[in-house]
């Protein structure tokens, strides 16, 4: 904002014209859509961004719009079970768990021992033949992994991997308890060594779930797992014959995060399978291999000999226009005027280039931890702000004031994907 000279930054008592906060703490959304004229003021959260962030929303939402369409949900994410413990009785959620189970033991190692542990739990799983293990074959393995996530949860925080059935309802009990969760949290400096180290305690509460099939085959960079963080801005078209169109754009560039430990189905260590930089941040070798466990597309491109962006990143803007598009009539659904939202979607490739969406981040963390992010995120957020807040005002900026290595400063680097399909 310091680029734009018409702008000043306000006490927070008084009337904006733009508000951007990491949370959507405080915001009065319901004065978005009234607003007029000198009185407009723009947000950059939008009112039910939480249909795609909240893990059981997103869950539900996309499994009801594949089955209205026709989708097959494989082609987007894992294998997954929204489950609702609040609603266990209701005859939909009860029929979920159900599914789950059943799924479970048709692809489970040992059935006879699952129905032991099923029986004193008071289930009985349905038996039927199951294609999933014969149509997308990287999901399996020979550990049988699942990933637990509790739904409100981000930066890896709440994720379990799970290798028993019993240790879903163990988790689900705890939650409903209050999970005594311990955070470690390390500060380096500026040579990238440890200098102090925070060790928190937290009592976290939950009724709302996610039961995911862990991909067993990922692929694989220096025998190391990745997931490919990306960016997609979603605004309001500010036309005067779009003004209730809801428009998708996604960034050119984003970044690949590796774990730091060799991958290992059978060992359960966060540090292998969860490649989310606040987990990885804490080990000791950190950046050793590459400036903050990071590639960018240009790297993937030349270690894998393929036209990454081309081959993977097409897929997943594919991808990215369905998984927004099941919630066209609920992000914005009383038709807020002036609201935009960047977020940060994880994709996993497995080892056949397939890309798996594994979640929708509202507020993806901005913080700088190699050179690439530091040319990267000033540039997004100016590009981002190029298309909402410099169109809604009127502000002619011709060129960003920060250079991303490869692309002029005229250039946006937010590509547009589409209108967000009915």
């Amino acid at each position: 904002m310091d680029k734009r000279s018409n702008w000043i930054l306000g006490p927070t008592q008084k009337h904006h014209h733009f508000r951007w906060q990491e949370t959507e703490k405080g915001y009065e959304y319901r004065t978005v859509v009234l607003a007029k004229g000198s009185d407009i003021q723009l947000l950059n959260h939008f009112e039910f961004h939480s249909e795609l962030s909240n893990k059981f929303q997103f869950a539900m939402n996309l499994k009801d719009y594949c089955e209205k369409k026709g989708l097959n949900p494989h082609e987007f994410v894992p294998t997954s079970f929204p489950i609702d413990q609040q609603k266990i009785t209701y005859n939909n959620q009860r029929q979920m768990i159900v599914s789950f189970l059943s799924f479970y033991r048709a692809n489970c190692p040992d059935p006879t021992d699952f129905d032991k542990q099923i029986n004193k739990l008071g289930y009985k799983p349905t038996i039927y033949t199951d294609k999933t293990h014969e149509l997308y074959p990287t999901l399996f393995g020979q550990e049988n992994l699942w990933i637990f996530k509790p739904s409100n949860m981000n930066q890896g925080r709440g994720i379990h991997m799970i290798k028993n059935i019993s240790e879903v309802f163990d988790l689900i009990n705890k939650y409903q308890a209050g999970y005594k969760e311990i955070l470690t949290e390390v500060k380096r400096n500026e040579n990238n060594e440890i200098i102090k180290k925070l060790v928190y305690h937290n009592t976290l509460h939950t009724e709302t779930f996610v039961v995911q099939k862990y991909i067993e085959r990922p692929l694989l960079i220096k025998e190391r797992k990745f997931d490919i963080r990306c960016y997609v801005l979603l605004t309001m078209n500010l036309q005067l014959f779009f003004f209730k169109q809801l428009q998708i754009q996604i960034q050119r560039e984003g970044q690949l995060r590796l774990a730091t430990e060799k991958f290992n189905t059978k060992q359960i260590n966060n540090f292998i399978h969860l490649t989310n930089n606040a987990v990885q941040f804490n080990h000791l070798e950190y950046g050793k291999e590459e400036e903050g466990n990071q590639f960018t597309y240009d790297q993937a491109s030349k270690y894998f000999q393929i036209d990454f962006r081309k081959q993977v990143i097409e897929k997943i803007k594919s991808c990215a226009l369905c998984v927004f598009s099941s919630v066209r009539h609920k992000i914005n659904k009383f038709k807020r005027k002036y609201c935009f939202e960047v977020f940060g979607l994880d994709f996993i490739l497995d080892e056949q280039f397939k890309p798996w969406l594994i979640e929708v981040n509202t507020n993806p963390s901005l913080e700088v931890t190699s050179k690439q992010l530091d040319m990267l995120f000033p540039r997004l957020i100016d590009d981002s702000f190029r298309l909402t807040l410099d169109v809604l005002f009127q502000n002619q900026v011709e060129k960003s004031y920060f250079p991303y290595t490869g692309y002029s400063d005229q250039e946006n680097l937010w590509d547009f994907i589409g209108p967000l399909q009915v």
